[in-house]
């Protein structure tokens, strides 16, 4: 594991060296911990050695170590801050250094400690230095000079490393604390800066399986066995549960010190509960006991262990060192060839560009352990043909992504005038429609092309204006085909009168349609590339037209690129369009207060759509529909107006942005519910499946069938039908195979999208609760469940029959479902309520201009936010969440550097002035030419774009 811990207190840094760093988190008899300093920030200072008091004053205290002098410029050194007593406090606001904890799995300090290898604790250091050199590429600083507002690339840490042996609990437990200061020399400038550590921590998850794989290897080589977990670290073979369990007494007191915060202010659970967990640790630390010999200490661990488990310990790594690595060098699992294959098929499944240290990340956690080493790996990259962006050169894409987009942006062009006519010549109008939609409806149907595009904007009658081009097109004798990538959305087009409507997925799968039909396909935006192909051509190759019906400011695809997009920005199609917004209208309001709120309320969700984020956030702020919070009482405060909504008859819905969120919020929410008595007091405990959300490739690794996971056919596959639930039998390089229905059936790889892998989970069900369906299914009757819809329970029967309001009964073998109160931003797009609440997450990269819009867009009368950071909301909600096109990246390129973690132009001023600095710099950065291997990363790889950027 690798943590961040930040540290802004100048005393307790003091004394978190004198109390914790050299003396460990346990006082043993006599031994102190010598801490060493690393990085290329440290031999720059003339650092190197034992770590000195002194010196870790100095530099917590931004002075040079050596000299005494300012070593950073200071800025703003303290910050006003709200405390928990509701007054304005001082506080400080310069980080002092961040604490990089790693550690290795409870069974590697198992044998590393209380079975005493040796050698277990020397490849932990070896893997902490190579993790930290990783994360060191990394380092950066601001730059704020010649009205630049960027980060540049340092390459340089002063770190401290610190080695420790046991917990706070007495249990044995490796871990290095590798105490990285708020320092960073910036060559450009010539001078010491602060340091920039956000792609640092974006590189957490490579620097922490950098770590597990350098360790894992060693293990194997010392005649370990490991069992890899699929998310995470691993554990030793033949190391016995039980003895895991009992040397991880701190963890537990952790837990229940967590459960009894939450049991006590379930509030919080609103929060990030790993930030509540992580607080406490650190926190409620207790009282260090008195000190025992090393001898001592390891009779107490011994003393705590069964003869059973002490036998087990001791026929361990029965191998010595040397024993067997050539064995393990000539035949390896897999090869640094095909972790990154396999790496790219994971991350290529739902991304159009990625940065390397992405797919070193998953190449490593899929190869962990194997024989290659890091730089196998990174030679293996450095030789891929992958396409590189020329505006963000360490962002990359691949040729078959590329291939997508370019045949679909060719296909977008050819459809101009490709008809003799057009699809309604002479169209009368329609005087239920205004102005605007009229216009729209006209343009769409008097085009000659044979592909169209309408792009309407949340909330704009959109849908409205639709149903009214497929009643011209049936009255021309047209034959229409609707469809829509999600069976909701199906269900709502033909709620709205379009018979006939079905998923993309199910058209492309039936292939079956009339020629020359004309296909609709709405919000056609969350259409990725490879489905947005095969639609395109095979309407194509039946001579029909499409009219694609979406707008590429709210969600995008789950799948690789947004076709879309590629398409309205390089297609040259003609495009109707629909501005003008309809669903917050002021009418609405009951008194001049209200209509006036809700006219700003629109204003807000005009501004969005436009692009103007921060306006519209500083409209709804200055309103009062962003709600400030503490992690203490946000749940509270949105539970409140829940209710509130509730009591007056509004339909309300809450957004989250992250599942973990969302749990957390439908939890508080029903408790809430539930002590207000619009839930029943009498509860049924159900099972509820809950999926994970894997790639095809994960479908394709074993670990990821843990812990009990079920598989679900969401499609009839080899026999088995729709809705069956199986178990995994075993993964082989072709198939999945799987035990369902009384029958073992292989399931092709290529066909891993027919079955979803879910996990059980309990839970207890009240008349009144709200729960949201997660597959779609159809019982002997005919009454059908969609995925996504939101439901009521009436009663449960003690045969797992849920009853629900409308009538219909949900069989006990449907279990795909989860409390509905909170739902995902990308679930809410279509949706409309009265009311929309949206809980913000602490994560940011949750948060972004797309989710934004669609979230504040989805209320008729009102919307109200609650977080924690209206500033850092405010700053989440201005960035956009789309990914460069594969098209956009092919720009024509010049031959790249790799300088740290960039990789640049040859021309580009930094390494220009990089190269003049000499060898000793060249070196320290490690730079390495970069060559060109795919043919076309020298021209425009789609010529028949004119207006590539």
């Amino acid at each position: 594991m690798l943590t961040f811990t930040p540290q802004s207190n100048l005393r307790n840094a003091r004394e978190y060296f004198e109390n914790h760093l050299v003396v460990g988190d346990y006082y043993s008899q006599g031994q102190v911990v010598p801490g060493e300093w690393m990085g290329v920030g440290a031999e720059r200072l003339g650092l190197a050695g034992i770590v000195g008091k002194d010196e870790f004053v100095a530099l917590c205290e931004n002075l040079h170590p050596v000299t005494g002098e300012q070593l950073t410029p200071l800025h703003k050194t303290t910050r006003k801050e709200l405390g928990a007593d509701g007054k304005v406090k001082e506080a400080a606001n310069r980080r002092l250094f961040y604490d990089v904890t790693i550690s290795p799995p409870k069974s590697v300090s198992i044998a590393a400690l209380v079975k005493g290898d040796e050698r277990i604790i020397e490849s932990h250091d070896r893997a902490v230095r190579v993790a930290m050199r990783e994360l060191e590429c990394f380092a950066a600083t601001r730059v704020r000079r010649g009205g630049r507002n960027e980060d540049r690339d340092t390459g340089e840490l002063v770190t401290a490393i610190f080695r420790h042996d046991t917990s706070r609990a007495v249990d044995p437990q490796l871990h290095s604390h590798c105490i990285v200061f708020n320092a960073t020399y910036d060559e450009v400038e010539g001078r010491w800066k602060a340091l920039q550590a956000e792609e640092m921590h974006k590189a957490r998850k490579y620097a922490e399986n950098v770590y597990y794989h350098e360790l894992a290897r060693d293990l194997r080589r010392f005649g370990y066995g490991i069992v890899n977990k699929a998310r995470g670290d691993f554990e030793l073979e033949s190391v016995a549960r039980s003895l895991i369990w009992t040397f991880s007494k701190r963890d537990r007191q952790i837990d229940e010190q967590t459960r009894e915060l939450l049991a006590q202010a379930p509030e919080l659970a609103g929060g990030n509960v790993a930030e509540v967990r992580a607080h406490l640790a650190h926190k409620l630390r207790p009282q260090k006991t008195e000190p025992l010999s090393p001898a001592e200490l390891q009779a107490s661990w011994l003393e705590q262990m069964s003869e059973e488990e002490k036998q087990g310990l001791a026929a361990l790594a029965t191998v010595r060192e040397g024993d067997g690595p050539e064995a393990v060098k000539q035949a390896p699992a897999i090869t640094e060839s095909d972790a990154l294959r396999w790496a790219e098929e994971h991350v290529f499944d739902r991304h159009t560009t990625v940065v390397e240290r992405q797919l070193w990340a998953y190449a490593l956690e899929r190869g962990r352990g194997e024989s290659f080493t890091l730089e196998d790996l990174h030679a293996a990259t450095a030789r891929a043909p992958y396409i590189h962006d020329p505006l963000n050169p360490e962002q990359f894409s691949i040729q078959p992504v590329l291939d997508r987009e370019t045949a679909i942006i060719r296909l977008a062009q050819e459809s101009a005038n490709a008809c003799a006519s057009s699809l309604v010549p002479d169209w009368p109008g329609d005087a239920r429609l205004d102005a605007a939609q009229a216009e729209a409806a006209r343009r769409i149907l008097s085009v000659r092309d044979s592909i169209v595009l309408f792009r309407g904007r949340a909330g704009t009658g959109k849908s409205f204006t639709l149903k009214t081009v497929y009643d011209a097109l049936q009255a021309e004798g047209h034959a229409v085909q609707v469809l829509a990538p999600q069976r909701q959305q199906v269900e709502g087009l033909t709620q709205d009168g379009m018979a006939g409507a079905e998923t993309i997925r199910a058209f492309l799968t039936r292939r079956r349609m009339e020629p020359g039909a004309v296909v609709i396909v709405d919000e056609a935006g969350q259409i990725g590339a490879k489905d947005m192909l095969a639609l395109l051509t095979f309407v194509k190759e039946r001579g029909g037209r499409v009219i694609l019906s979406g707008d590429t400011g709210q969600h995008g695809p789950v799948q690789a690129s947004d076709a879309l997009r590629a398409m309205e920005k390089y297609g040259h199609l003609h495009i109707a369009e629909l501005n003008e917004i309809r669903r917050q209208d002021p009418a609405r309001g009951r008194n001049k207060a209200e209509r006036q709120w809700i006219a700003t309320y629109k204003q807000a969700v005009q501004d969005a759509s436009e692009g103007r984020l921060a306006r519209s956030f500083d409209l709804l702020d200055e309103a009062g529909a962003v709600v400030g919070c503490t992690l203490a009482d946000k749940q509270q405060k949105l539970a409140e107006h829940y209710l509130e909504l509730v009591r007056k008859g509004r339909s309300a819905l809450v957004v989250s942005p992250t599942w973990g969120e969302i749990h957390r919020v439908n939890d508080a929410v029903r408790q809430r519910m539930q002590a207000a008595g619009l839930i029943g007091k009498k509860e049924w405990a159900v099972s509820a499946l809950q999926a994970d959300d894997l790639t095809d490739a994960q479908k394709g690794d074993a670990r990821y069938y843990h812990d009990g996971r079920v598989i679900v056919f969401n499609q009839t596959c080899r026999g088995i039908p729709k809705g069956a639930i199986g178990s995994l039998v075993a993964v082989t390089a072709e198939s999945i195979v799987v035990e369902a229905t009384g029958r073992v059936r292989a399931v092709p790889l290529s066909q891993a999208g027919h079955l979803t892998v879910c996990k059980k989970q309990g839970m207890k069900l009240s008349k009144g609760d709200r729960l949201q369906l997660k597959a779609n299914a159809q019982t002997a009757q005919g009454k059908r469940f969609i995925n996504g819809e939101l439901v009521t329970v009436k009663r449960v029967e003690k045969n797992g029959k849920i009853h629900l309001d409308d009538g219909r009964v949900l069989p006990p073998e449907y279990r795909e479902f989860v409390r509905g109160y909170a739902v995902t931003s990308y679930a809410s797009q279509g949706k409309t309520v009265d009311h929309v609440l949206f809980s913000d997450s602490s994560i940011k990269a949750a948060t972004n201009a797309e989710q934004w819009y669609v979230t504040i867009s989805r209320g008729r009368l009102g919307v109200r936010i609650f977080t924690t950071d209206k500033a850092r909301l405010r700053e989440n909600v201005t960035r956009s969440g789309q990914e460069r096109l594969a098209v956009e990246v092919a720009a024509k390129q010049v031959p790249q550097v790799r300088m740290g973690n960039r990789v640049l132009p040859c021309n580009h001023p930094d390494v220009i002035k990089w190269n003049q600095k000499g060898h000793e710099t060249a070196k320290k950065w490690r730079l390495r030419h970069r060559e060109l291997q795919n043919q076309n990363q020298n021209h425009d790889p789609v010529r028949t774009i004119q207006t590539v950027e």
